[in-house]
């Protein structure tokens, strides 16, 4: 196997605690600056990330190689193909003798297990056989077998919570983020926000200054993580903290693959909630709900479904490019109607949940008392009542199938944000605000209202409801490219926390596939539009209902707006 490069653990990229005491400084065992804040990269606190001779990387909670993976990792088992003295006597030879030079070492073991080990943001890694070692604190397996000793505690994710009114960092957070904003290479970076965190366990949790960077990028964010902690030094928070965190935000996945699509879900009134797709394509997001705009020149309310742009116009389509970048409004655009018909549920969805049914129908059909009873009634014999519904029920429902598979079609986009930026009215800023929707026109039979389904899947979130929001908002960096040159544009944006979660695993606000849902909070008040949230859990980005308001009174011309009803939003 070719020899690659050991890499740190980069959920953490970089890091900038609060200013510590004297005597804590001088009991570091690393050199601290004039500041006083102790810093760390890559999980090493001499702040270097680097790796030691022969590949190793010896980190403050992990160490090993001579390859060692980033984290977060993807585990699986280790084939027999070539592996099989592994999975016999010499294994447990092997297993017990780094038993015995732990031991000797003092270091307490929880488990030794061979697996392999890839990193999961690198899409072209290969899983490298592992001794995984979990300890609380370097022996070789030959060229082929690397070594990892790790602490459970890189595995545990942060816990968000929303900055006070009374930390010092809130009445002035804004002007840090313009002064941060003008002063960093902002490369990679995806959003910066102002939050409190702490790890499962700690009482307290501090405000920090976190920096989510694109997970794919390979850089080092020290330079920028000074820079952020000299300013806020500069204006006495010293105990702000800086980190830098890799990730990415969801915006626009794959299909949710939902076996229990409603039957209510696949005729008559689209559901919300549901997943929406351009006409047999991939990818889509969520079916938002309902809104209805008022015509200047007749008074008239006139019903239109609600997604994001990005949903509704994806990347890879050359009929919908210039769309996605210039928004559309219908009137100008006549030849929209056909290259932009949606389906909901998706065509991914849709046929996930019919190759479901048709595997059942095919099992039924199959089986030897269905058979029987076939042969019986083509013999001109009679069934008992109970048999014979329970026959004519299994053909009828193989016929609805095949009839349903023509009845997803949603209607087409009517007008669409494209994704861009404008001056915000929900909040006071010198940056503008992020704008993704898209009205979607649908016909008659599939118009509903702003209700759920009142029996239908179980593990379908209709509505995302925000109970804590993030007390700060968040700058998001989004990128264009003018004149053949990216750029990056930033925005400030709404977010919403995750709730609490346990030590490993994070409760995420926004799932894979819910971009376009509309979002309220625990009153049942109408928040906006729902962008997407970080993939490892953490806050979520959404466009106030009141921004989303004013950007498509402006597309469309439109005299009034309402969402929800005439008891529920009315401007």
């Amino acid at each position: 196997m070719e020899p690659r490069r050991s890499q740190g653990s980069q959920i953490e990229e970089c890091y900038a605690s609060p200013q510590v005491s004297q005597a804590t400084a001088d009991t570091f065992p690393y050199p601290t600056k004039p500041d006083r804040r102790i810093r760390s990269n890559k999980g090493r606190s001499d702040d270097e990330g680097q790796e030691e001779p022969g590949g190793f990387i010896n980190e403050d909670l992990r160490v090993g190689g001579p390859y060692l993976c980033s984290l977060p990792a993807v585990d699986g088992a280790v084939d027999l193909a070539g592996w099989e003295h592994l999975h016999r006597d010499h294994g447990q030879r092997v297993t017990l003798a780094i038993y015995s030079i732990l031991d000797s070492a003092n270091i307490d073991v929880d488990g030794v297990t061979f697996l392999t080990r890839k990193a999961m943001f690198d899409a072209e890694a290969t899983p490298r056989v592992t001794a995984y070692i979990s300890a609380k604190g370097k022996k070789g397996l030959g060229d082929d077998v690397s070594v990892e000793i790790i602490d459970s505690r890189p595995f545990e994710h942060d816990r968000f919570e929303a900055v006070e009114h009374t930390d010092a960092i809130h009445p002035v957070w804004v002007d840090i983020c313009r002064e941060i904003v003008d002063a960093c290479d902002l490369t990679n970076w995806i959003t910066l926000s102002c939050v409190r965190l702490s790890r499962h366990g700690e009482e307290e949790s501090h405000p920090t200054v976190s920096v989510t960077v694109d997970k794919t990028a390979d850089g080092d964010w020290r330079p920028a993580r000074d820079t952020i902690a000299a300013i806020l030094d500069r204006r006495g928070l010293h105990m702000v903290a800086v980190k830098f965190r890799r990730d990415a935000i969801a915006f626009n996945p794959p299909g949710l693959g939902n076996d229990e699509l409603a039957p209510a879900a696949l005729d008559g009134p689209v559901q919300i909630g549901y997943s929406l797709a351009l006409r047999d394509s991939l990818g889509g997001g969520t079916f938002g709900g309902w809104i209805e705009l008022q015509d200047p020149d007749t008074d008239q309310w006139r019903k239109f479904g609600i997604t994001c742009s990005h949903s509704a116009l994806p990347e890879g389509s050359i009929d919908t490019e210039r769309w996605r970048w210039d928004g559309l409004y219908l009137s100008s655009e006549t030849n929209a109607v056909t290259k932009l018909e949606l389906d909901s549920p998706s065509s991914e969805d849709l046929q996930h949940h019919f190759n479901w049914h048709d595997k059942k129908i095919r099992e039924t059909l199959k089986d030897p008392s269905f058979i029987s009873r076939q042969t019986t009634l083509e013999n001109g014999g009679f069934l008992s009542s109970t048999h014979e519904k329970i026959h004519q029920m299994t053909i009828e429902v193989s016929a609805v199938c095949e009839d349903k598979k023509q009845k997803d079609r949603l209607g087409h986009v009517f007008a669409a944000s494209s994704q861009r930026v404008r001056p915000a009215v929900s909040f006071l800023s010198h940056l503008p605000t992020t704008m993704d929707w898209a009205l979607i026109n649908v016909p008659p039979n599939r118009i509903g209202d702003n209700k759920i389904l009142s029996l239908g899947p179980t593990n379908i979130f209709h509505f995302k409801v925000a109970f804590k929001d993030a007390g700060l908002r968040s700058s998001g960096l989004s990128r264009k490219t003018i004149n053949g040159t990216e750029v990056t544009l930033p925005t400030m944006e709404h977010q919403i926390l995750d709730l609490p979660s346990s030590r490993y695993f994070p409760s995420s606000f926004s799932s894979l596939g819910d971009a376009g849902s509309l979002v309220f909070n625990g009153y049942g008040e109408l928040l906006g539009l729902l962008l997407g949230g970080t993939e490892r859990g953490g806050f979520a980005l959404f466009t106030h209902i009141a921004d989303l308001m004013e950007d498509i009174k402006a597309v469309t011309g439109a005299k009034g707006f309402r969402a929800m009803g005439d008891n529920w939003f009315d401007v």
